[in-house]
């Protein structure tokens, strides 16, 4: 059942948005990680009408002007549509509850969007914030995904007796790319960074393996079993939230390695296989590469 729209109106004018949204997200879905994502770009959007001083419910020309706002926040195409489809879940809402008489994101147009280009990635300023406000659990996690590569099923399978070499390899299971040839137990190198953050954490928990004394339990444990894809994602979202970083997907943190592997010369194949992309396109136009065919086009 809907809140009552005069309750809806009171937490409005004391300018309680939170306390506002909380109200309208079970609405929203019955799942978790898609009100989670629904409430950031509500969030979003609080903070444009904020910058700009227009009203939720006694606005103006708000669709054209979120979109521009957008813009100059410099958010990817992928971002701005899903911030516009955020917020047009808002106003079917209020509009459901007669709090507004149109939806004035109805027709509002977001952008250009192949499929093949759908790539989100957490900038590199954005990989430092959550770092910076990460505590040694975190920072080992954003780590494990940002210079490994290895995505959230990967993470939570890992044991310390996979930590290999000191800590300068892990063996991990990559049963999604399993195919014919296709060997699913791989060795992946850990970068000097990723090294010293397993170093700590097997420091806490009293691991020294020079001397074979190494626990048998997973890296991340939620009482005495691996974590959950939902807990995973859970740490992540609200690490975001901590550094005032826009929340997305695992996956997005993950492609980070392949735009730091590309840029550092890394063979695509080996990108491919290692961060499970097939078109390396968008990854590679972030890591500064130019497509050998647009090169001839302009020799041309």
């Amino acid at each position: 059942m809907l809140p009552a729209p005069s309750h809806l109106r009171l937490l409005l004018e004391r300018q309680q948005y939170e306390e506002f949204f909380n109200e309208l997200l079970p609405h929203v879905s019955d799942k978790l990680s898609t009100r989670k994502n629904v409430l950031s770009g509500w969030r979003v959007y609080a903070r444009f009408l904020g910058e700009t001083g227009e009203s939720l419910l006694n606005f103006q020309q708000v669709g054209l002007e979120y979109v521009q706002w957008l813009k100059a926040q410099d958010v990817a195409p992928a971002t701005l549509n899903n911030r516009l489809a955020q917020v047009r879940k808002l106003y079917a809402l209020l509009l459901t509850l007669e709090l507004v008489r149109n939806n004035p994101f109805l027709g509002t147009a977001g952008e250009h969007n192949p499929v093949d280009e759908r790539r989100e990635v957490y900038s590199s300023t954005e990989v430092q914030r959550l770092l910076a406000h990460a505590d040694m659990q975190e920072r080992l996690l954003v780590l494990l995904a940002t210079e490994a590569g290895l995505s959230g099923s990967e993470v939570r399978r890992l044991k310390f007796g996979d930590l290999l070499a000191d800590g300068a390899e892990l063996r991990i299971w990559r049963v999604r790319y399993r195919q014919d040839g296709f060997e699913p137990v791989q060795v992946v190198e850990c970068s000097a960074v990723l090294q010293d953050a397993l170093a700590q954490w097997l420091k806490v928990h009293g691991a020294t393996p020079l001397f074979e004394s190494v626990p048998e339990d997973f890296l991340f444990e939620v009482e005495g079993r691996a974590l959950t894809d939902p807990e995973l994602l859970s740490r992540l979202y609200y690490l975001c939230q901590r550094a005032n970083v826009i929340y997305r997907p695992w996956r997005a943190l993950r492609h980070v390695a392949g735009v730091q592997k590309l840029a550092a010369g890394l063979d695509k194949t080996v990108v491919q296989r290692q961060v499970g992309v097939r078109w390396l396109g968008p990854l590679a136009k972030r890591a500064g590469l130019v497509d050998g065919r647009k090169v001839r086009w302009m020799k041309g």
